[in-house]
């Protein structure tokens, strides 16, 4: 009984700081920016998520950058929450970003690494990668991917639709933070989620017995797989300039290939 109080009792001071969220400007920005995504027809979350499922979806992420805002280290956890959501980003994203000649949705075609090849084998992959294999038996209608050949892709894309929500939300705290810049070769966010899909298409053709592209395509060779990782501790290991020391640490190592 008294765990029931206390959680009452966090709960009731979660919302009350909720609330004055809300009536802060950059409270504000964020609602502003998660509502329009999704009630609009321009996005599939506007699209095709029920009315429920858009409360249920707002109040959580409204939550999660409220929490966030009041922690002890607003900067380094508006981090760590961004980079979760971009890896559940590219894990589900990679598998819907579709080859030439088709349009790329995402954008991240064509960086190295990243081909659309995975798409023209989602269903393969489906059975081959357990956390793709577990989200989709994790459904209410799992039996569904037998009769409707579009539900792995669909599913994918509500996932990875929902993770650039929280993604999108959290960046109007951080750039709030200050810790952004606004250009974008000199930004961390979006070389970082660059980089995490080139690590999970790379994931994907291995499982899937495809030629290694990302060695190819990489001025790092073959030793990006070891390197790619490093970008996500600096962002979490508190640098304040992660970009910059990627791009230091990259051009000393293209550097030394070349001797």
């Amino acid at each position: 009984m008294l765990q029931i109080i206390i959680d009452w009792w966090q709960k009731r001071r979660a919302n009350k700081f909720i609330k004055f969220f809300l009536s802060t400007p950059i409270g504000y920005g964020v609602s502003t920016s998660i509502w329009e995504a999704l009630h609009t027809d321009k996005t599939y979350l506007g699209k095709f998520l029920s009315q429920e499922n858009k409360s249920i979806l707002f109040n959580q992420i409204m939550s999660d950058i409220c929490l966030i805002s009041i922690s002890d280290d607003p900067l380094m956890e508006c981090r760590k929450y961004i980079c979760n959501y971009i890896d559940i980003l590219a894990c589900f994203v990679v598998p819907t970003i579709c080859p030439p000649p088709k349009d790329d949705y995402s954008n991240y075609r064509g960086m190295p690494g990243i081909t659309g090849e995975i798409f023209n084998h989602i269903h393969e992959l489906v059975i081959k990668d357990e956390r793709l294999k577990k989200y989709i038996w994790s459904r209410d209608v799992p039996n569904k991917i037998k009769d409707d050949p579009d539900y792995p892709y669909e599913a994918f894309l509500r996932v990875s639709s929902e993770a650039q929500l929280h993604i999108n939300a959290a960046n109007i705290l951080r750039i709030h933070l200050n810790d952004y810049k606004p250009e974008p070769e000199r930004d961390w966010l979006h070389k970082y989620i660059e980089i995490e899909c080139a690590l999970y298409e790379d994931k994907y053709r291995k499982l899937l017995g495809l030629n290694d592209v990302l060695k190819n395509e990489s001025p790092l060779g073959s030793s990006a797989l070891i390197f790619y990782p490093v970008f996500y501790h600096l962002i979490v290991g508190g640098k304040e300039y992660p970009r910059f020391e990627w791009e230091e640490m990259l051009a000393n190592r293209v550097e030394s290939r070349k001797r």
